[in-house]
């Protein structure tokens, strides 16, 4: 995405609506793993050798968990409500494993509004094909309203 595709700011809490929604499609690619996993200094041989995981219950690499959460604060911070949020907290379950190549459908809803710290709970939840990857909750902040930029550029004249 370049600079200037990018929205500068996401909804702020007074237009954001309850069972508003977001969902995104990807297909889990080596590459993507291994990005994570150099960024995470994450060694454990699951998530990265074909030989190692292929002796144990799940026979082939599986995806980090923490890769799905960091996607899941991707949509946050890109999409629902967008640029400009905070993600205050976040609890997630895993019951299945996702492993390369697999297709993944990540979903966002706001649950919640928050009126007296003006944040807004979201249900996430992950699939692939008929199975639950990820399921959890986030707290987020909504942008607020940008300062001007110029605000107090011509104080002096």
């Amino acid at each position: 995405m370049r600079i200037r595709d990018m929205k500068s700011q996401g909804k702020t809490y007074e237009t954001l609506l309850i069972g508003e929604r977001i969902e995104e499609s990807k297909t889990v690619e080596r590459r993507d793993v291994f990005s994570y996993l150099g960024l995470a200094d994450d060694l454990n041989p699951l998530f990265s050798q074909s030989v190692y995981a292929e002796r144990t219950e799940f026979e082939q690499v599986v995806v980090p968990p923490s890769l799905l959460v960091n996607w899941f604060s991707a949509l946050v911070s890109m999409k629902l409500p967008g640029p400009g949020s905070l993600v205050q907290s976040m609890q997630f379950d895993f019951p299945a494993p996702l492993f390369i190549q697999d297709e993944v459908v990540l979903m966002l809803e706001i649950s919640d509004k928050l009126d007296h710290d003006k944040k807004v709970k979201l249900v996430a939840k992950g699939m692939s094909g008929d199975k639950i990857v990820a399921e959890g909750e986030l707290v987020v902040f909504p942008p607020r309203p940008l300062k001007p930029l110029f605000k107090d550029a011509f104080e002096n004249f």
